[in-house]
């Protein structure tokens, strides 16, 4: 059992990196550095062109495989550059797979550039790491970060505790505001 100084500290150093990672554009800056040199490389590497409905697939591998290798200067080892970015855009919302498809079908690269930066910026977010290792700690711990995020929000205990991932977002959404307006 950890003594209630040690349990302080513990709530204390996990808000702040929870905080940090609500704050607008924290995961940005993790990424910035790969995503100004992914562009170019991008750009060069995929040739833009529209492509009809029986080879879209296909393409779509190949514009992967092309982003990853732009990404990371070669492909990434034992796995299906398609299969990962698809996996990174469900992590950007259910409809982003069928965006990149549409401008990969138009040809727009500046569009699947855009499409596909979004998604490596969301698995880089660190936020999902952070909830987890706050989930993992003892529940004193969790109830007295959950206590700081309601307390800030002018919120429920209760509704930070069963949607934490919400509440997250919502303060985010309060420091972007509290920024805009300083």
């Amino acid at each position: 059992m950890t003594d209630k100084h040690d349990i302080g500290e513990i709530v204390a150093k996990t808000f702040a990196e929870l905080e940090g990672e609500a704050k607008p554009g924290a995961s940005f800056k993790h990424v910035k550095p790969d995503l100004d040199r992914v562009g170019p490389a991008f750009l060069t590497a995929y040739d833009g062109k529209p492509v009809s409905g029986d080879k879209l697939e296909d393409t779509f591998g190949k514009v992967a495989d092309s982003y990853i290798k732009s990404l990371w200067g070669m492909p990434p080892k034992g796995a299906n550059a398609a299969n990962m970015v698809r996996g990174w855009l469900g992590l950007v919302s259910e409809q982003a797979y069928g965006q990149v498809k549409n401008a990969i079908k138009e040809g727009n690269k500046a569009e699947v550039l855009k499409l596909l930066n979004q998604a490596y910026e969301a698995q880089a977010n660190k936020l999902t790491t952070i909830i987890t290792k706050l989930r993992e700690q003892p529940s004193d711990v969790q109830l007295g970060v959950y206590k700081i995020l309601a307390d800030k929000m002018g919120g429920s205990l209760a509704k930070v505790a069963t949607g934490l991932p919400q509440a997250i977002s919502t303060y985010g959404q309060t420091l972007a505001a509290q920024e805009a307006y300083k």
